[in-house]
């Protein structure tokens, strides 16, 4: 069991050090900045996700609705959009109240969608 742990690591590891010279070599900087901001955010919130879970602590809609856009990983995949695409978008388009508006009804509807098809699941499984 233990080997096939070792074994599951080192291929991740291999994984996200090919990913990282990929998306280092093709990734623009604002491209780069914003997805290293999301991935940083992301792990910061399934921690306080987990910590809010040992206290039994249940949030209000707005502020569970702000800690599920980040602990979705939804932010991380809109974030890859630009290094696939092969496109950057500037600074000033994140910085737009209607792209915003776009962005986070898209990004919510994904992150609805998830919690209804979680909370779908019987609690046998």
């Amino acid at each position: 069991m233990f080997s096939l742990l070792i074994t599951y690591v080192k291929s991740l590891l291999t994984y996200c050090c090919r990913f990282r010279v990929r998306f280092s070599r093709l990734a623009g900087p604002n491209t780069a900045r914003r997805f290293l901001e999301h991935c940083e955010n992301y792990i910061d919130c399934v921690a306080r996700e987990a910590e809010l879970r040992e206290r039994g602590e249940v949030l209000d809609i707005d502020s569970f609705t702000t800690l599920r856009r980040e602990n979705s990983a939804i932010r991380l995949c809109f974030g890859l959009f630009e290094y696939v695409l092969g496109i950057e978008l500037p600074q000033e388009v994140f910085e737009d109240p209607t792209f915003m508006d776009i962005y986070w009804t898209a990004a919510d509807m994904v992150c609805w969608a998830n919690v209804r098809f979680l909370f779908s699941f019987p609690a046998t499984i």
